[in-house]
Formats: structure tokens, C-alpha cells, sequence
């Protein structure tokens, strides 16, 4: 992704994620986590569309925006 020129991209997910893996919860993403995700899941429902991953993955987001907030 370096050599792409698109280093902000990886600038934004090094700081999402803790490289050390000490703490694996991710720091929310500014529209990723609390926006995008959800909203994926939701219109796949509107439209129903079967897609568990998706699903579940909306439901960790919601998780992970919480316990961001608690901090």
C-alpha cells in the first residue's frame, strides 16, 4: 500500500488498530464503525438480502463504538 501512494489509507488503519496487540479492540473509525457498517446491514435488510457476516459484523461495530465511548 506504500508504493501505491495511498499512504493515507494505511495511516488510518495504523491508527485504528493497536499493531502491538495488546489491546485488539479497534479505536472506532470516524464513519466506518457507527455509520457504514450499520448501514450495509441495514439496507441489505431492506432489500432482503441474506447476509449473516454482515449481520454480525454490524452488531460487533455497534459493540465497538460503545465501549469506545466508555473510555
Amino acid at each position: 500500500m506504500r508504493r501505491t501512494g495511498h499512504d493515507s489509507v494505511l495511516n488510518r488503519w495504523q491508527k485504528i488498530f493497536d499493531p502491538s496487540g495488546e489491546n485488539p479492540l479497534p479505536k472506532s473509525g470516524r464513519n466506518v464503525m457507527n455509520k457504514d457498517i450499520p448501514l450495509a446491514a441495514e439496507l441489505a435488510r431492506l432489500y432482503g438480502i441474506d447476509v449473516p457476516i454482515t449481520q454480525e459484523l454490524a452488531k460487533a461495530a455497534v459493540r465497538v463504538v460503545k465501549a469506545n465511548d466508555r473510555k
